[in-house]
């Protein structure tokens, strides 16, 4: 079956570009769609494979047949190949999800053409992987060497939050998926962790607490009371009822006791509430932490002793 002109494209494709699109909403838009290779004005890097991501020969053709496909307005082609790819994938969408990041960074290096760019997110959109899935499969990924690996798997990430004007990211993914690796006896994912205390602290160390399952109230309370807070502090900075950029006492005192947590992460909160807010910035607790036992936190506070253009937001941003 072959419909008139680009009504197939029109009607199928860019419907699944536009849903697609306003999942990363104030995240990733045409307008913005640029290699992490051109950012750092590296353009050689376009013509490199991803590091970190091993291709799949079978995957990767049957991603190009379906492109070509879509290009033909051939509904009943596109279907086809469709579900080829979806049964060649397997029922473990993370083989899929790789193999589409893979994609994408490729796709981005060597064309213009934006429904090429964009394809992986019109896969995704057809074969209805769920956002669930989409993060669980992406966030390995996270912390890669690879910037063009890092800059997919956060926006799509980014994707899966929900997030809107005034509106918090829903963390509910990734809570899940720290709790899988917590009761499989391991740690929180650092990359993870990291990814999700740049966006917003607050909710984040919530997310790590409760998705570890502390059992201890010794270990609990004070992760409550800092992140209690330090939120209300937050709060008066953005509706005036405080000086921006003066912090109450009681909130660095809370911090002061944080930062004594026997959980990494935990420490980590004081180290990125302080780089992301200077107001909460002590001498005692930059000194406590610039020896910290763990190596992420001490590199979060060397990065905002010698902050870099752009790196860090501005006081009570």
């Amino acid at each position: 079956m072959r419909n008139n002109g680009k009504a197939f494209l029109s009607t199928v494709l860019i419907v699944s570009f536009i849903a697609w699109l306003a999942g990363l909403a104030g995240i990733n838009s045409p307008a913005g769609v640029q290699s992490a290779a051109t950012e750092q004005g590296e353009d050689e890097q376009h013509n490199q494979a991803p590091s970190a991501l091993t291709p799949d020969p079978l995957i990767q053709a049957l991603i190009r047949d379906l492109l070509r496909a879509a290009r033909s307005n051939s509904e009943e082609d596109f279907l086809q190949h469709l579900q080829v790819l979806r049964e060649e994938s397997g029922k473990e969408s993370s083989r899929l999800v790789s193999q589409l990041i893979y994609y994408s960074i490729e796709a981005e290096g060597r064309s213009e053409d934006m429904l090429e760019v964009m394809f992986a997110g019109v896969i995704i959109e057809q074969l209805e992987i769920r956002d669930s899935q989409l993060a669980w499969a992406a966030i390995p990924y996270l912390g890669t060497e690879d910037p063009r690996i890092e800059k997919v798997v956060r926006n799509w990430l980014g994707g899966t939050e929900g997030r809107s004007a005034g509106r918090a990211p829903d963390y509910s993914h990734y809570r899940a998926f720290i709790e899988f690796k917590v009761r499989n006896g391991e740690a929180p994912p650092r990359g993870l962790v990291h990814y999700m205390y740049e966006s917003d602290p607050g909710m984040a160390v919530l997310s790590v607490m409760r998705a570890s399952m502390l059992r201890n109230r010794s270990e609990v309370k004070p992760i409550l009371w800092a992140q209690h807070l330090v939120d209300d502090v937050l709060w008066k900075w953005q509706h005036g009822f405080l000086e921006r950029g003066k912090v109450e006492p009681e909130a660095v005192e809370a911090l002061r006791e944080l930062a004594e947590h026997p959980r990494w992460w935990a420490r980590l909160y004081v180290a990125e509430i302080m780089g992301q807010h200077p107001g909460f910035r002590t001498d005692d607790l930059i000194e406590a932490l610039l020896v910290d036992p763990d190596e992420s936190v001490r590199s979060v506070v060397l990065s905002f002793m010698a902050p870099k253009v752009g790196e860090r937001t501005s006081e009570g941003g």
